[in-house]
């Protein structure tokens, strides 16, 4: 069975959230008993205002089991790690493209590519002032999650979700987006 990746379900976006949070619960409690992953990533308190206790209040608030919560792994992200170039229209290949770059080089700033480099990968991404990272707190996340397929949810859909899924993407991890469940 596929494992789970819920993104920014969490306080800070609560608003978009709470329509999928019944449903989403009642799917992640049904798969905690088999010993399914989860993994539920959130933007980092700087950005959010949502400490850990926060975040797993929230949780509970909604129905969450004590189980569900110690079974799953939160993963905490930056805000908009990639949103210059996508919010700029750079299509979603030369950004993963970019990162697979990045993260041959050793680098987490696309600024750090050669300059050449950067335009051969992405024209459009190299003229933007906004540069691509490769976030420290994924990086050393990453090879826990390429060794089975998940399924994504939350959100938001165009904005934090898809960041994440590039990502994801950048580092060859196989996915499947649950629409029902997505905000």
């Amino acid at each position: 069975m596929q494992g789970f990746i819920v993104v920014d379900v969490q306080p800070a976006y609560h608003k978009g959230a709470s329509h999928i949070t019944r449903p989403l619960l009642f799917l992640l409690e049904s798969v905690v008993e088999h010993n399914v992953p989860i993994f539920r990533v959130k933007v980092n308190e700087e950005l959010s205002g949502d400490t850990p206790e926060d975040f797993d209040e929230y949780w509970q608030d909604a129905g969450a089991s004590r189980q569900l919560l110690d079974h799953s792994r939160v993963m905490e992200k930056p805000y908009a790690f990639l949103r210059g170039w996508m919010d700029n229209g750079v299509p979603d290949d030369e950004i993963v493209a970019t990162l697979k770059e990045m993260r041959k080089r050793g680098v987490n700033d696309s600024r750090q590519l050669p300059k050449e480099v950067l335009v051969s990968l992405s024209e459009h991404g190299a003229s933007l002032c906004d540069p691509l990272f490769l976030p420290y707190e994924l990086e050393d996340q990453a090879s826990t999650l390429t060794s089975r397929a998940w399924t994504t949810c939350g959100g938001g859909r165009d904005e934090c979700l898809k960041e994440f899924e590039l990502w994801l993407d950048s580092n060859d991890v196989t996915y499947f987006r649950d629409e029902s469940l997505v905000y």
